[in-house]
């Protein structure tokens, strides 16, 4: 699978995730009592980025030219650009790729 087509597949697969998840743990999330100003859904997306991100190995920063290969730190980057759901990576892309 061509990288991009990776990212931006992986993105949307994150974002379809905790979109259908967010009913089911809405009941525990309440039960936390968190203070208005924790958003504990940005931290689940983030995660679960950062998670596909290294369990698939994907790294825009290879993508784009910045590494020749992929490396930790291109790969944490990927998976917070993945945690912030697919219309960001694919805003990312267009800006960057032109």
């Amino acid at each position: 699978m061509e990288p991009i087509l990776l990212i931006l597949t992986l993105a949307t697969l994150g974002e379809l995730i905790i979109e259908t998840l967010k009913p089911a743990i809405q009941p525990l999330i309440d039960r936390l009592k968190l203070s208005e100003d924790v958003n504990p859904y940005l931290y689940l997306s983030l995660t679960l980025g950062l998670a596909l991100a290294f369990v698939y190995g994907a790294d825009l920063l290879a993508v784009i030219g910045l590494s020749a290969a992929p490396t930790t730190a291109g790969i944490i980057t990927t998976g917070l650009f993945l945690g912030r759901g697919s219309n960001f990576v694919s805003d990312v892309i267009q800006r960057v790729g032109g």
